[in-house]
């Protein structure tokens, strides 16, 4: 590789580090928010919501470790605990949407159709 072709894989390497991480410490807030939005749901929505909200803590707990081996140096470890944690949040997002359409719990001012 030619010494402008390893600073480029550099420099996407330490931009998607970054990335990461901004994504796992906007995860707080966000888990938060749906802390308190689980309290408001309705009976029938229980258990979907509480799988929906340990498939997120799973998913947070896999990026914390992404970020956890790109950082000693164990990239490709890094990636495929991404991955993982990026496949885990896409089954919780459907059960997410799955509380709004279908079992119709909206929280929040002016959220209900």
């Amino acid at each position: 590789l030619t010494q402008s072709s390893r600073r480029a894989r550099q420099t996407t390497r330490e931009m998607a580090d970054r990335l990461i991480g901004i994504g796992t410490l906007s995860a707080i807030p966000t888990a938060l928010t749906g802390t308190a939005d689980y309290s408001g749901l309705p009976e029938a929505a229980i258990k979907v919501g509480t799988l929906h909200g340990l498939m997120n803590v799973a998913a947070l707990t896999l990026y914390s470790l992404s970020i956890v081996g790109r950082k000693r140096g164990a990239r490709e470890l890094g990636i495929s605990l991404s991955l993982a944690g990026a496949t885990v949040l896409m089954a919780s997002a459907y059960l997410g949407g799955e509380l709004v359409y279908r079992n119709e719990s909206t929280t929040g001012e002016g959220a209900k159709r």
